[in-house]
């Protein structure tokens, strides 16, 4: 009896081991982590390891820190998604109690924290079918439970909604003859219950069909009104087996887009710029390279832009100055730039500065306006068409993904400003005649800016140096 007992605790013992699963880690000297199961292993040479999601990497053993292997553990949160639920959904909404059918297009988000429970918030749009067709604006909180089946992949659930219906109709005027009386229309609050199905179309989208009952309660005076509710849409999340992160690379091509606003306030409004800048990253911290942009400055003023002054025998006989005003120019630019990152972590603060060159395009070009008045004498005043800055400004680097990043700064842009011009000639003949004086003032166009940009590393050039 001692032996057949020994024996069953052995087995269990042994059944037990072989119930937990273990995988091989890859420790990196670059600092990423693959875990897999490793196919093949040539000491000295390559490894090969397959992830969970088939996915086969190489690797030179001079890449490789260590190797070590581990339990899996059991999933306690099976069913969760890795980050949120993206929803998009339309229904129809056939009233009970014949204030009018409406239709419903709708988006949430939101977390699913297992295979039971999920929780977000939604808006989106009801519209009237009738003849009154203002349409409502819900804000909702959405709880959503499901009972998942062994048997099926469909999951049963169920979807309760509570939220706030903003009504976009003005006040109605009621005519009584000789009295009119204006009728406030007003918002609502939203209760829905509908019980619901889940079908899983692939691994990061599901199908959502739900039946129901909606009920609007008014915030002001009248009758609550209830609908029969049918909605259907996809849900959109990452996929519950997760991909291996990519190394992180130290040295490479760059490409980055960034856009934003120029001048706050002042003279300048309404401007924009937008930058593409190749750039090579020559360590984790430092990058240079070269780019070009385009600003966009609209609405541009300077009083006393213009002046003009006749003289005739020591006398001034005429004198008079004209504004620049709401003037658009067209600015291209080629600049160089050096970036430095002040740490390799996620999340860091960093310095740039763009150097170069700007070339001008007046809208409308004001000079034209001047030179039609003086060519007459055969004089001109050329536009100008181009001068230099520099673009110094700190900002914050978000790493997305291992070698994305999403970029925040803010700077000053040192221009050279539009020199001053004068033209001096003489009009007239014998004693009438006249020395007349043009001159234009200096345009300074130094503004700060803010800009938002993202900047990706590409695996080209990574051996170049």
């Amino acid at each position: 009896m001692k032996k057949l007992l020994l024996s069953l605790s052995l087995t269990l013992a042994c059944l037990s081991t072989f119930a937990q699963r273990t995988q091989d880690v890859v420790h990196l000297h670059n600092g990423s982590i693959i875990k897999g199961d490793v196919i093949e292993h040539v000491p000295g040479g390559n490894l090969k390891i397959r992830t969970a999601d088939g996915s086969v990497f190489v690797y030179n053993s001079s890449e490789i820190e260590k190797i070590e292997n581990e339990t899996i553990e059991k999933n306690t949160k099976e069913g969760r998604h890795r980050g949120l639920d993206f929803n998009i959904d339309a229904g129809w909404h056939l009233s009970t109690n014949g204030n009018g059918n409406t239709v419903s297009a709708e988006i949430g988000l939101g977390k699913r924290f297992n295979k039971n429970f999920y929780w977000g918030v939604g808006s989106g749009i009801y519209i009237p079918t009738g003849d009154n067709n203002d349409p409502q604006i819900p804000i909702t909180s959405d709880f959503k439970v499901y009972f998942p089946l062994k048997s099926s992949s469909i999951v049963p659930g169920g979807l309760l909604r509570v939220g706030y219906v903003i009504n976009t109709a003005g006040d109605i005027t009621v005519d009584y003859g000789r009295r009119e009386e204006t009728i406030e229309v007003p918002d609502a609050i939203m209760l829905q219950i509908m019980p619901s199905m889940q079908i899983p179309v692939s691994k990061k989208v599901d199908f959502n069909l739900a039946v129901g009952y909606t009920h609007m309660f008014p915030t002001k005076g009248g009758e609550g009104s209830g609908a029969f509710s049918i909605k259907t849409g996809f849900s959109f999340h990452k996929s519950d087996v997760p991909k291996p992160q990519k190394p992180t690379r130290d040295k490479g091509m760059q490409l980055t887009v960034e856009g934003g606003n120029v001048g706050f306030g002042g003279k300048i409004s309404n401007a924009w710029q937008g930058n593409i800048a190749f750039t090579y990253k020559l360590n984790p911290k430092w990058s240079v390279g070269i780019g070009g942009g385009y600003e966009y400055v609209h609405d541009f003023e300077e009083s006393d832009f213009f002046s003009y002054t006749s003289e005739r025998n020591g006398e001034i006989q005429n004198e008079y100055s004209s504004d620049l005003g709401m003037t658009c120019i067209h600015i291209g630019k080629i600049f160089a730039r050096g970036t430095y990152r002040f740490t390799d972590a996620k999340l860091s603060p960093y310095v740039t500065c763009d150097a170069g060159m700007r070339i001008y395009s007046f809208e409308d070009n004001p000079y034209d306006d001047l030179n039609m008045q003086i060519e007459d004498e055969g004089e001109h005043i050329d536009s100008p068409s181009m001068g230099f800055y520099a673009a110094p400004a700190v900002g914050l680097s978000l790493r997305t993904t291992n070698n994305s990043y999403l970029e925040l700064k803010v700077g000053y842009s040192l221009v050279s400003p539009i020199s001053k011009k004068s033209i001096d000639y003489e009009s007239g003949y014998g004693n009438r005649e006249t020395l007349n004086h043009v001159t234009t003032k200096s345009l300074k166009l130094s503004a700060p800016f803010a800009s938002i940009g993202f900047t990706h590393t590409f695996n080209w050039g990574e051996n170049w140096f």
